[in-house]
């Protein structure tokens, strides 16, 4: 079982894959594709919090690209992807994602 009370989901790490073999409606994959994608904002979102990453500025980048991606909160995502800093490019490529959004929206 995916998701729910003992399901593989609530053990998810950060990496962890998910591979469907199920010969159920290709609606249905797409849904637990949706789910699964906001498992993972939250996990981007969990280990920026908890701090000692060895590139954090890349892990804002991710996270701003995972928000824009899923749709849910563009807001968010510009704001994200406005904040990444740095001198090795990280803080180029966000503003550089912030600004193609903002004129695809």
């Amino acid at each position: 079982m995916l998701f729910g009370a003992g399901g593989v989901i609530e053990e998810a790490r950060q990496g962890d894959k998910v591979i469907c073999m199920s010969t159920i409606d290709p609606a249905a994959v797409r849904g637990f594709a949706k789910r699964l994608q906001d498992k993972g904002i939250g996990l981007i979102e969990k280990g920026i919090a908890k701090g000692g990453l060895k590139r954090p500025e890349d892990a804002k980048l991710r996270l701003g690209l995972a928000l824009l991606q899923s749709g849910k909160n563009k807001s968010k995502a510009m704001q994200t992807l406005r904040g990444v800093q740095g001198n090795d490019g990280a803080a180029d490529l966000g503003r550089l994602w912030a600004v193609y959004a903002s004129q695809n929206s």
